[in-house]
C-alpha cells in the first residue's frame, strides 16, 4: 500500500466519523431545540390562557412602550355570567408587532426576567425556566445568529508529542500489514491503542449547535467549527484542530 493510498484511507475513516458525529449531534440539536421552543411555547400558551380566563382586575395593566405611554394591546372585555368583565384574548393576528412584542415583555416581566433588548431572546432551559449562566444571569441569544454550545468532557486529548506519536503508530501499523506482516501490525495497533487510552482527559466538544431561521443555517457550521477551535486553543489542543470541519 502506498503513503499516499493509506493516508487517504484513513482519512476517509476520519471523515466518516466525523460525518457522524456531526449527523448525530444535529439530531439531537433538532430535537432539543423542539424541546425547548415547545417549552418557551407552552409557558406562554398557559400564561396567555389564565390571563384571559379570570375577570379583568383593575390594578392589571397594559405593557408601556419604551418611553412609558400605554399601548393598548387589544383585549376584548366582555361580561360574564356573574355580571362581571372577563377577560376576552383579542385576535393575534390582528395585533400589530409593537402590540405583540409588548406582550411578550408583560410576559417575561411576570416570569421575573426583565424584557430583552431588541433584537435579542431568552434561551430556556425547561418550560417557564430561562438558561442561567455560571454567574446566575438570564442568558440571552442575539436573534439570526446559530446557538453553539460546547462543553467538557472526557476524551482524545494527547499533547503534540503524543500526538505525533499516534499517528507514527497508525503508519507503521499500515505498513507492516500492506508488506503482509501481520504480527508486526498488530503490534503497531495494539501500542496505538494503548496511547488512545492513555491520553482520555477533560478536553472541549461542541455539545450541539442550534440555528433557527434561514440567516443563522447558513452561518452554523462556520461559527460552530471557529468556537470548536478557539476552545481546543485555549485548552493547548490547537494540533487536534480539523482542516475539513469540526
Amino acid at each position: 500500500m502506498s503513503k499516499k493510498m493509506f493516508w487517504g484511507v484513513a482519512l476517509l475513516v476520519i471523515l466518516l466519523g466525523t460525518a457522524a458525529v456531526w449527523f448525530i449531534q444535529h439530531e439531537r440539536a433538532e430535537i432539543q431545540q423542539l424541546e425547548l421552543d415547545l417549552a418557551e411555547t407552552e409557558a406562554f400558551a398557559k400564561w396567555w390562557e389564565q390571563r384571559h380566563a379570570a375577570p379583568q382586575d383593575a390594578s392589571s395593566e397594559d405593557p408601556k412602550s419604551a418611553d412609558g405611554e400605554r399601548i393598548d394591546v387589544g383585549k376584548s372585555d366582555e361580561t360574564s355570567d356573574h355580571g362581571q368583565k372577563a377577560n376576552t384574548p383579542p385576535d393575534w393576528n390582528s395585533l400589530t408587532p409593537e402590540q405583540r412584542q409588548q406582550i411578550f415583555d408583560q410576559f417575561y416581566l411576570q416570569n421575573g426576567l426583565k424584557p430583552p433588548p431588541r433584537g435579542y431572546e431568552y434561551r430556556w432551559k425547561d418550560e417557564g425556566v430561562p438558561l442561567l449562566d455560571e454567574n446566575g444571569n438570564p442568558v440571552l441569544h442575539k436573534k439570526g445568529e446559530p446557538i453553539v454550545d460546547i462543553h467538557m468532557q472526557v476524551g482524545f486529548a494527547p499533547t503534540l508529542e503524543e500526538f505525533k506519536r499516534y499517528k507514527q503508530l497508525m503508519w507503521d501499523a499500515g505498513v507492516a500489514e500492506s508488506r503482509g506482516d501481520f504480527a508486526e501490525a498488530e503490534r503497531f495497533e495494539a501500542e496505538r491503542k494503548a496511547l488512545e487510552a492513555s491520553v482520555q482527559r477533560m478536553r472541549p466538544f461542541v455539545k450541539f449547535t442550534i440555528a433557527k431561521g434561514d440567516e443563522a443555517i447558513s452561518k452554523a457550521d462556520r461559527v460552530t467549527k471557529e468556537k470548536l477551535d478557539a476552545a481546543l486553543r485555549e485548552h493547548g489542543l490547537e494540533h487536534l484542530i480539523s482542516p475539513w470541519g469540526y
